[in-house]
């Protein structure tokens, strides 16, 4: 299927050393930041190159706004809002205010960055879970609280909305499970700009199986983009 192909850009197709092997590319141009699904070990043997689009900028910009959408959309319960509308049922679900809800972002990479300038209009409590609260970019976020991952727990406790703004990696993938999601709140929401599963890329649904099944095991506890 790949024969004759130079550049391939995958979207989420796992790129392996099988597939490198069997197939004449010599360039994998990724159409986002996470390189979790491509073999670097398997293309680095075969001298084949590897890019990514950086995270900064437009790409930042971007994902920051779809995180505003899924945001609202859980808030106001879109779906149930928009087949009542098809069956002309006006003004339910009320929906909730964003405004003056707890809002923690899980990591402090430029995705952060820009989704926590668009959160400060809102007028939400903002607070940070990161591995050095101490350092110096943390002055450009405009938090209320930031949490060493030591506190983590104390700090889901007071969440009222959960942003994963965590590149996914092997190290982060079970980051958050059932544990996570029993600290939160009754009733608290979950949204994620990372790759935070196998099966789900950018900002998009919490769908690592794992995940899924802690989410169901806590009932209606959580509810999740």
């Amino acid at each position: 299927m790949l024969e004759g192909v130079d550049v391939i850009i995958p979207k989420m197709q796992r790129i392996d050393g099988e597939l490198m092997q069997s197939s004449s590319f010599r360039l994998i141009q990724q159409w986002g930041a996470g390189l979790e699904g491509v073999d670097l070990d398997a293309a680095r043997a075969r001298n084949i190159w590897v890019s990514n689009v950086p995270a900064s900028g437009g790409n930042a910009e971007s994902v920051a706004e779809h995180a505003i959408l899924l945001i609202l959309c859980l808030l106001r319960n879109l779906p149930l809002t928009q087949s009542n509308v098809r069956s002309r049922i006006l003004g339910a679900p009320l929906g909730e205010m964003l405004a003056g809800r707890s809002v923690c972002l899980y990591g402090l990479g430029a995705i952060a960055l820009a989704l926590a300038k668009r959160l400060s209009s809102f007028r939400v409590r903002l607070m940070r879970i990161t591995r050095d609260p101490t350092s110096p970019k943390v002055a450009e976020f405009g938090l209320q609280r930031c949490f060493p991952v030591s506190e983590r727990d104390r700090c889901l406790a007071e969440t009222d909305i959960l942003v994963l703004c965590l590149r996914y990696s092997r190290e982060m993938r079970d980051m958050i499970g059932s544990h996570e999601f029993a600290c939160l709140p009754h009733g608290a929401y979950g949204a994620s700009c990372a790759r935070t599963g196998d099966n789900a890329a950018g900002c998009g649904i919490w769908l690592a199986s794992r995940q899924q099944g802690a989410s169901s095991r806590v009932g209606a506890k959580l509810r999740v983009a």
